[in-house]
């Protein structure tokens, strides 16, 4: 069925769009900052995917219309959207649930840095170029989410998100590669999978949704600072004040 990827992405979107709407989660208040991340990561990853298409994956026409922009079919355009919207209203629940925990040593972060950084360029020399590319990409990734007063990539939920993508990818992507609705040029791989699924698409999808998170958190931070600025100083505040405290407060005066 010609459709069935852009049906799959439906899918994918239906659940969190209609959960955002519940009161228990709320997550369209977090819309703006949510879209926004998504457009300015996905400009990135889809020039990736139209430069790279046709040699290091195809697209299957039995599972996808004709019309294409980019020379991408539109449901590998829409993936960029319904993918990353759900995974960040996944990283909300996550948020509402987390407990302080202690933040991971930063140079336990830069050794992964340097790990992948190291392979990518090694994959590159030895011509698997998609390996290469992809642990390049999630090397900067880190880098990135390593940087500012406020490590993402230190803190524990940040690794029981990607846990949690994890499962995702084995659901998402093993679909995609079993119909298959993608197919890889296996010249560029290591040719490494678990099941059906190429190792390098786990760091690809890493890449793709921890950036998107990253890209989140920053917006929804200045979107919140630029409200709480513009917000009217005249504006009464009430103050209660606790009849025990009132009582201490007297007794130690005694």
């Amino acid at each position: 069925m010609r459709i069935e990827y852009l049906l799959f992405n439906i899918l994918v979107l239906l659940g969190p769009a209609i959960l955002s709407f519940h009161p228990k989660y709320m997550f369209i208040r977090n819309w703006v900052p949510a879209l926004l991340a998504i457009v300015f990561v996905a400009v990135p990853f889809i020039l990736w995917d139209a430069l790279v298409a046709g040699n290091h994956w195809t697209f299957n026409p039995a599972f996808t219309s004709g019309l294409q922009v980019f020379n991408l079919p539109v449901s590998e355009l829409a993936f960029f959207l319904t993918v990353p919207f759900a995974c960040l209203f996944t990283w909300e629940i996550l948020l509402r649930n987390q407990q302080k925990q202690q933040v991971i040593p930063d140079w336990l972060i830069f050794i992964l840095i340097s790990v992948f950084l190291v392979s990518g360029i090694f994959a590159l020399l030895s011509g698997k170029t998609y390996t290469g590319t992809v642990s390049l990409v999630w090397s900067l990734v880190l880098g990135y989410g390593i940087l500012g007063r406020d490590s993402l990539v230190s803190k524990p939920v940040f690794w029981k998100y990607l846990g949690v993508i994890t499962l995702f990818i084995l659901v998402f992507n093993g679909y995609l590669t079993a119909r298959p609705v993608v197919l890889y040029n296996p010249e560029v791989i290591t040719g490494w999978h678990i099941g059906t699924i190429p190792v390098e698409d786990f760091l690809y999808g890493y890449s793709l949704i921890g950036l998107n998170v990253m890209v989140y958190e920053k917006f929804r931070r200045k979107l919140y600072r630029n409200e709480l600025t513009t917000s009217s100083p005249k504006q009464p505040t009430i103050q209660i004040q606790h009849s025990r405290c009132i009582v201490t407060i007297k007794e130690k005066q005694r």
